[in-house]
């Protein structure tokens, strides 16, 4: 396959692995490779790694890094029905993600004029610009659901204390939360000496 090949090719096709089953590349054949490579360059982030040019100097195709595959956008003059559900053959390029990166996924999608056409509790599925459908996914792992601490922090209390009375023997310690009266308590004075505030209120919290 790569005996025509250049050297920068063969670099960027030579996946060593001893797992024989991990996908090597996606080829994905499109009228306009332009447009669509650069679909999927702005809307996932793919890093370009290759042009190739046919003898005519036309543009033959852009390969683009899936994150150690490869999507190869091949030039195609043939076109092809969409798919709708499940399709014979390759049907859906789903591109892995988290439950994080889904909502802003869902909006540069559509910002790039791939409206979300249908929805699961794990996957948005839209089109490219030539009508290829595509995923985004999280499965397995569920959107998080943030508990009603974490949707509405508590306020910070203000807590504060004041000695009211005292008699040489006793004292009352009145408690208050963001200036509120909130409790009184009666104490004994160690030793008859009149404690301090700061005392009293850490001994209490």
């Amino acid at each position: 396959m790569w005996a025509n090949a250049s050297s920068d090719d063969a670099t960027l096709c030579r996946r060593v692995t001893d797992n024989v089953t991990r996908l090597h590349h996606i080829a994905l054949g499109a009228r306009d490779v332009e447009e669509v490579a650069r679909f999927y360059q702005q809307v996932f982030d793919l890093p370009e790694l290759v042009r190739h040019y046919d003898d005519g100097d036309q543009l033959r195709s852009i390969w683009l890094d899936l994150g150690g595959p490869i999507l190869m956008v091949e030039r195609t003059d043939a076109s092809s029905d969409p798919v709708v559900a499940v399709g014979a053959g390759p049907f859906l390029l789903a591109i892995s993600i988290s439950p994080e990166q889904r909502p802003r996924l869902e909006a540069r999608l559509a910002a790039h004029g791939a409206a979300i056409e249908d929805r699961t509790p794990y996957t948005s599925y839209a089109r490219d610009p030539e009508g290829n459908r595509i995923a985004i996914s999280h499965y397995p792992e569920p959107i998080r659901t943030p508990t009603s601490e974490e949707e509405e922090p508590a306020d910070e209390v203000e807590r504060t204390a004041e000695i009211s009375k005292f008699d040489g023997e006793k004292y009352t310690l009145e408690l208050f939360e963001d200036g509120t009266s909130v409790q009184t308590i009666e104490r004994y004075a160690e030793g008859g000496v009149e404690p301090s505030v700061h005392d009293s209120f850490e001994s209490t919290y």
